[in-house]
């Protein structure tokens, strides 16, 4: 990392500017002031230290880099794109690996590192960045199997399997035992083998020395050293230490307050050492980098898992909007299906409840309409039954599982990926419309072959039902995603969830008539989404309505659907709040 002119003579030949230029960076939270001006060149093809504390601010510089944060001021350029606008086109050439991220633990390493490759124009075959981050023998293993170096792997390989320029690591160590953690260290240096552009931030200096080119260190929001790891990490300083608490001068200078990682100095390998590589050679500041990416018309090295050349790379849908959506669709489909025990709550728990309360109520009827004869209950009942597994497979399983995607980490992985958010979104409904789908054929045909519930009497009733049913499963999940703003954590998602499900479920209808509330009370509950969609299925199938005589009703869903998609448009949270 350099901040003198030097830096852009030491670009490589052959590339167009540096991969990462920032003058002036500031961040303030309120009145607070996380980064005080920070000026900094990275040349393309170096691998970059960038050390300190925590609370330095390395992970908030980062993520301005990566686009995930709008600065307050100054000017940033990565690979020529402001980050803060860049959008797909730089994250289909970046690589991000986060400080702390969650995936699917009921899918398998492949299954995740395939899903991802669908997001890139021209990523690489998963089969190779499989074998590069050393996951060949767990491909088909479920993450939640998985140890936690081998999680990191993963976090790397979702990063590399777009093919970047340019990747960032935030501490892609923190935690590892010494093992680990030199098994990290030789797939770090297998990237740069690759020509990739590294950005790492760290807070071991004998990391930095191991692997990187140049290291800087940020202390309190400014950059106080730079330079070759040898020597930023022996530079003395003649005022008062920003890395030491008290602030008074150490010996050993800016990087004295760093820590030295786990298993430092043992082994074969020295501090100044870096991985398979032998003793590291220092040169001058702004020096042309020791390690060049390669060339177009040259194979990258050969051990440790090779990328393949362009020519042989597949196609991913990056291109192609319908299949994103599509493979969207596919994927929580298969989530929703593995978790067993959300399967049984959103798909059987309505069907058992159809079956008790019919096998209990045979025979009893209800007065919907005075003008009208009375109607069987489990008629009555089934359509309560499927508004229950609407509202429970779309609401529900909504806030809870997007409230997990939020504070794991998951959600702001899939933000750092060209996937557009209408994608993920269109994923989310068309899948929850599947589901509704297979709810509806098994609560209706149960009930017809069990109780002898009616069906609608005509075509047009059947559109009629089917229309109620597709636009109350879109109304929900709009209001769910909207809802989700609401929920801090995941741990109360749940209660949250079932705090808006339960009362709907008893004020509107789905065991007894509304009727039978008080007129204040119906009133209240008629204004809410469940009760008009209970209606009008109740209305087409029982007595064959059209269109135009339950309009109330879908002009009532409507308009949830219209409030939903424009409150989650707005407040929509891709990431936990601290």
């Amino acid at each position: 990392m350099l901040r003198t002119d030097d830096a852009r003579r030491a670009l490589p030949a052959g590339r167009d500017g540096p991969a990462i230029e920032a003058r002036g960076l500031v961040m303030r939270y309120g009145d607070r002031e996380v980064l005080h001006g920070i000026d900094l060149v990275v040349p393309q093809g170096m691998v970059v230290g960038f050390l300190g504390p925590n609370g330095a601010g390395k992970t908030t510089t980062v993520e301005i880099l990566e686009g995930y944060r709008r600065r307050t001021a100054g000017d940033a350029r990565v690979l020529g794109m402001d980050p803060a606008t860049g959008g797909r086109e730089l994250r289909e050439r970046i690589g991000v690996v986060l400080q702390e991220t969650g995936h699917n633990p009921d899918f398998t390493v492949g299954e995740t590192v395939r899903r991802f490759a669908g997001y890139y124009r021209r990523p690489r075959p998963v089969d190779e960045v499989v074998g590069l981050v050393g996951l060949q023998e767990a491909a088909d293993r479920r993450i939640r199997a998985l140890s936690g170096g081998q999680r990191r792997r993963l976090d790397v390989a979702l990063a590399l399997v777009g093919d970047p320029e340019l990747v960032f690591l935030d501490e892609p160590t923190t935690g590892f035992d010494p093992a680990a953690r030199r098994q990290a260290w030789r797939m770090i240096g297998g990237l740069r083998e690759l020509g990739k552009t590294i950005l790492l931030t760290t807070h071991y200096m004998d990391e930095a020395q191991a692997l990187a080119d140049r290291v800087a260190i940020i202390a309190a929001g400014r950059i106080v050293a730079e330079g070759t790891p040898g020597r930023a990490g022996r530079r003395p300083t003649r005022h008062r230490d920003p890395l030491h608490p008290a602030g008074r001068h150490r010996p050993g200078g800016a990087a004295a307050g760093l820590r030295r990682g786990p298993g430092w100095g043992q082994g074969r390998r020295g501090l100044h050492q870096r991985p398979d590589r032998g003793p590291a050679r220092p040169h001058r500041l702004g020096g042309r980098p020791r390690h060049r990416p390669g060339r177009p018309d040259r194979h990258p090295p050969q051990p440790g898992g090779h990328l393949p050349d362009p020519d042989q790379r597949h196609r991913g849908s990056g291109m192609n909007p319908l299949l994103l959506a599509a493979r969207e669709t596919q994927t929580m489909l298969r989530t929703i299906w593995r978790n067993r025990s959300g399967a049984f709550f959103t798909i059987l728990l309505p069907v058992m409840f159809l079956l008790l309360f019919g096998a209990i109520n045979h025979g009893a009827t209800v007065q919907l309409d005075p003008h009208r004869p009375p109607v069987g209950y489990t008629t009555f009942f089934t359509p309560g039954m499927l508004g229950m597994a609407i509202m429970a497979g779309t609401f529900v399983s909504l806030v809870i599982s997007l409230a997990i995607m939020r504070d794991n980490g998951q959600l702001k992985r899939l933000r750092g990926t060209p996937l557009p958010p209408w994608a993920f979104f269109c994923g989310q409904v068309a899948s929850r419309l599947v589901l509704v789908a297979v709810e509806a054929v098994l609560v209706l045909g149960l009930g017809r072959l069990l109780f002898h519930v009616s069906l609608p009497p005509s075509a047009t009733a059947w559109a009629t039902f089917t229309l109620v049913v597709l636009l109350g499963a879109a109304t929900f999940t709009a209001v769910g995603v909207a809802y989700t703003r609401l929920v801090a954590n995941a741990d109360s998602a749940p209660a949250l969830a079932n705090a808006a499900y339960l009362p709907l479920l008893f004020l509107s209808g789905a065991w007894f008539p509304i009727s039978g509330l008080p007129h204040w009370l119906a009133s209240v509950a008629n204004d809410f989404p469940l009760a008009p969609l209970l209606d009008g299925m109740r209305q087409t199938l029982i007595y064959g309505h059209g269109p135009a005589a339950i309009w109330p009703d879908l002009r009532t869903l409507l308009a949830w659907l219209a409030v939903g998609l424009l409150v989650a448009l707005r407040t929509f949270r891709w990431e936990r709040t601290t």
